[in-house]
Order: C-alpha cells, then structure tokens, then sequence
C-alpha cells in the first residue's frame, strides 16, 4: 500500500488531494476488486467518449454531392495489442473513431482535415478540421467525466 499524491496520465500534474478532497489517498494497487472496479469504469467512460466523439465527428464532417465521407465515419473497439501485454492480459480497450477508407473510394479524408497543397500549380486547399475540433471538445469533457466517475469509486 503507498500514499498516492500524484498520477501521471489523465491526472497528470493534478493533486488528487485537491481531486478528492482528502491529504492524499491510500490505494492497494493489489486490491483485485478496487481495480476491476476502475477498470470498469474506465471501460465504460471511454465508451461514452467514444460513441460521443462519434457523434460529433458525424455531425462537423463536410458533405459534399454523394456523402461519402460522412458514411465513412465508423467507431470500433480494438482490444490487445502492446498495452495488453503490458498490463498482464488485462483487456485493455481502445476506440477507434475514423473517417475514410481505401475500399469504399473515400481516401481523400485526411485531405479534407489537413488541407492540402498542389505543388505544380501552387495552390492551396484549405482544411476543414472535421475530427481536430471534436477531439478538442470531447478532451475536455471526457477528463471531467475521468474525475467525477473516479473520484466516486475512490471515496
């Protein structure tokens, strides 16, 4: 068991005395239940963001004649890989919002966020930032989200 003062991550330079209230906390990282609690509630959080994220990304992306772009927008859950190994088998989760895709002839989605730039004729095509805004957005409301879930596991 440690005192807990500072985390790094989503907490990163945060006290969690000034998090939760208390002169620092006592966790048992080897506390099963604790953790598979945080776990779940980490699953369950970026879930929401994700499908939130989703939503907004749907919503921001240009439309032009056939809406392509905008069909191509899908989420997805990815499960293992590195993170996996790291933590031991745990399932660790990540979510996966794109747009574009090679196969259903949408490859021009990252010209569309990032602008792009014709060097023979020199011109350029500005950006319409349809995944940077909503990313911007949901950062700020899925690291609320982090404390108020954790802060009600932890007390």
């Amino acid at each position: 068991m440690g005192l807990v003062k500072e985390a790094g991550g989503i907490l990163h330079r945060r006290n969690l005395a000034t998090t939760l209230g208390k002169q620092g906390i006592q966790l048992d990282w080897h506390d099963k239940e604790l953790m598979d609690k945080i776990d779940k509630e980490i699953g369950k959080i970026s879930e929401v963001g994700a499908k939130a994220l989703y939503a907004l990304v749907k919503r921001e992306v240009p439309v032009g004649e056939t809406g392509a772009l905008r069909r191509s927008v899908k989420v997805h859950k990815e499960t293992g890989g590195l993170l996996d190994r790291w933590m031991g088998g745990h399932a660790t989760v990540s979510w996966i919002v794109q747009a574009g895709d090679d196969y259903g002839g949408v490859d021009y989605a990252a010209h569309v966020e990032l602008g792009r730039y014709f060097k023979d004729t020199n011109t350029r095509v500005p950006a319409i930032p349809f995944i940077r805004r909503p990313v911007s957005i949901m950062r700020k409301k899925m690291r609320r989200l982090f404390f108020r879930r954790l802060k009600r596991i932890l007390k």
